[in-house]
């Protein structure tokens, strides 16, 4: 019992507990936004940036692995990947300097679908040649293909290569994309999803689906582009393979329909996600 009293009258002789102020929290004021574009000219601006061709990992292979054969075994190293020197950036014997770390690799596995061939383009780079041109990637791409033929590909990342043939890695690319495609004796089907900025519009698929087994050049799902404004403009089309979905501008809906055919996309992303032919 002593040892008890001794112990609460240690507790009770304990200095002052330190406690923090409330902390006011500031009360967050938004202004709606407003949106620069009308329907119609959202729906044109997204059928631009689509319009072109889709980009494709085999583009940057091939960049990429172009630029890496200007190296040597002692900046950047040998093959098909930056590292050591390039971490803290080396100029190699050609005069071309490489900065950073990433590359280009190919491997053959399997899974419960049988063999498929992997392709990945990843790092966080710049290479600059002689003459002061560039490219620069942050992230990585990830294809797989496999006999049928049908393919996947992840995309998490941005790339651009000012002199490139290719518009959208001249003028810069980056994405959040998820998409895959298959090939068949009457046609192909193509899905997205995620978002994708190209040609200077952000573009978002949410369960996109285009091509034979679907809806045709009439997407399935919802499809979103950036207006200047800052806000988003959403078309929703369902799956019923409707060709007009409803509108909404951030989440609000719009007394309009937006009627929208991607002519040609599904043909495009299967071009631009197969070996150049």
């Amino acid at each position: 019992m002593m040892l008890w009293l001794a112990i609460v009258a240690c507790a009770q002789e304990a200095g002052p507990t330190l406690s923090s102020p409330a902390l006011p929290i500031p009360e967050l004021v938004t202004t709606p936004i407003v949106a620069e574009w009308s329907a119609d000219e959202a729906v044109r601006a997204l059928v631009g940036a689509l319009a072109g061709d889709f980009p494709s990992p085999f583009r940057i292979r091939e960049s990429l692995n172009g630029w890496l054969s200007h190296g040597d075994p002692g900046c950047p190293g040998e093959g098909t990947f930056m590292a050591g020197p390039s971490f803290e950036g080396c100029t190699a014997q050609s005069g071309w300097f490489y900065l950073g770390v990433g590359g280009y690799s190919e491997s053959l596995s399997e899974d419960d679908l049988g063999p498929y061939v992997e392709l990945n383009m990843m790092g966080d780079l710049t290479i600059v040649d002689p003459e002061g041109a560039s490219i620069d990637i942050g992230g990585h791409w990830i294809a797989a293909l496999r006999e049928g033929p049908s393919w996947r590909a992840v995309l998490n990342g941005s790339w651009v290569e000012p002199n490139s043939p290719a518009d959208w890695l001249a003028t810069g690319m980056s994405g959040w994309l998820e998409y895959a495609g298959t090939v068949n004796p009457d046609g192909h089907l193509v899905s997205l999803d995620g978002a994708l900025a190209v040609r200077g519009q952000a573009v978002q698929f949410t369960t996109v689906n285009l091509g034979v087994g679907g809806c045709g050049e009439t997407p399935t799902g919802a499809i979103g582009i950036r207006d200047p404004s800052g806000g988003a403009w959403t078309f929703d089309f369902g799956i019923d393979c409707r060709p007009c979905g409803a509108v909404t501008f951030e989440g609000q809906p719009v007394e309009t329909d937006a009627c929208l055919a991607l002519d040609g996309l599904a043909d495009r992303v299967i071009r631009a996600s197969g070996p150049p032919q």
